[in-house]
């Protein structure tokens, strides 16, 4: 007795079984671009930033350059002080070719503000900072340092004429327009008013002309006085910043 083998024949697909296929082949198409964008973003060139001037006055917010970020990629910044609190520096958006550039974030001071707080909100602190910004779709991050300089002075004797000594000065890094005040404590501890002097735009005295950009010696930054006994100390205090620049004078 044979048995007869049944063959079985292949079942034309149904329209819901290709429609099926066809959805399953356009999740792993957009699947497989996900993943490829994914890559991309990891695989972006690193960032890199810098501030434009690596020395910048109290007061003065830093300005920050970068480049490497994803094009359009939102970027938030903190400052890192000499004291190693770190502080949100706002953030920015990259341009089409992963870059931004000028950028400065102002910190408003509130009421309720601490004193760190508003010396970190002022750049107000003498030292070594530092500064980082991260791409949030990319998770990458770079940093840079610059440095707040102090206030600075500089005393030059120029004559004695009857007990009356004359001299020059000039300091840098004080706040942009504040009035300085200036005084002589002679070896004796004697003080003695020296008048003010203002600083100009880029915190330079003596300022003739706020729109000037540096120091002029002439005779608005000369001060005379009497009745004291050298060595001098000239002493210049920054009436908005708060500063106070030293410098010795030697008399003849």
């Amino acid at each position: 007795m044979q048995l007869a083998l049944k063959t079985s024949q292949p079942r034309p697909l149904t329209r819901k079984k290709v429609s099926l296929m066809i959805v399953l082949a356009l999740l792993l198409s957009v699947s497989a671009s996900f993943l490829a964008s994914a890559v991309s973003v990891q695989a972006a060139t690193t960032p890199s930033i810098s501030v434009t001037y690596s020395t910048i006055r109290a007061g003065v917010l830093p300005e920050v350059n970068a480049t490497g970020f994803v094009a359009g990629e939102r970027i938030d910044l903190w400052l890192s002080t000499p004291t190693g609190i770190a502080y949100e520096y706002g953030f920015t958006y990259a341009a089409n070719d992963g870059t931004f550039s000028e950028y400065t974030h102002e910190m408003k001071v509130e009421d309720g503000d601490s004193a760190a707080v508003t010396k970190i909100k002022n750049i107000d602190l003498v030292g070594q900072w530092a500064i980082t910004a991260r791409g949030v779709q990319s998770n990458t991050q770079a940093s840079t340092g610059f440095v707040v300089a102090s206030a600075t002075l500089q005393a030059t004797y120029l004559s004695t004429y009857q007990g009356q000594i004359t001299a020059t000065f000039n300091g840098s890094n004080f706040y942009p327009g504040e009035r300085i005040s200036l005084w002589v404590t002679d070896s004796t501890g004697k003080v003695i008013p020296a008048g003010y002097s203002e600083a100009n735009k880029v915190g330079q005295i003596p300022a003739l002309d706020p729109d000037r950009d540096e120091s002029i010696t002439s005779p608005e930054n000369v001060f005379s006085f009497e009745g004291a006994t050298g060595p001098y100390l000239v002493t210049a205090y920054g009436n908005t910043s708060g500063q106070t620049a030293i410098a010795q004078l030697q008399g003849s």
